[in-house]
């Protein structure tokens, strides 16, 4: 599948900006980046991309990792909004203050958590 048009087309926006172009040349598909970049500038449909191309061209899970609980709601809502019906991807919020497995998420294909539930999760 060609995850950049169908993210831009879900996600109803014409082209990338030149960070997000910047940042689509660097062989995204078959290495690691890390991308560091001013608040607002599109980072976030970068990790929407990543995610996606992992799911569904890699057949990966992927942890979507935010600082605040609010953030990672967020997050998750739109993610789902924009991707979930259209490319039958699953995706879970788990951002509970129990130590637990929660190991129904393993029915999921993307999981957004906070670090300190993902560092709970990672223990159990």
């Amino acid at each position: 599948m060609d995850v950049e048009k169908q993210v831009l087309k879900l996600s109803k926006i014409p082209s990338f900006n030149p960070m997000q172009k910047a940042a689509l040349k660097k062989h995204w598909k078959e290495k690691s980046l890390i991308v560091s970049a001013p608040t607002a500038s599109g980072k976030t449909l970068l990790a929407e991309l990543a995610s996606i191309n992992s799911v569904v061209n890699k057949r990966k899970k992927v942890i979507y990792t935010c600082p605040l609980r609010a953030l990672a709601s967020e997050h998750w809502s739109e993610f789902k909004r924009k991707y979930s019906k259209d490319l039958k991807i699953r995706a879970a919020l788990s951002t509970g203050g129990l130590d637990s497995s929660s190991s129904y998420l393993q029915g999921y294909d993307v999981i957004f958590t906070t670090y300190e539930k993902l560092d709970s999760l990672l223990r159990h």
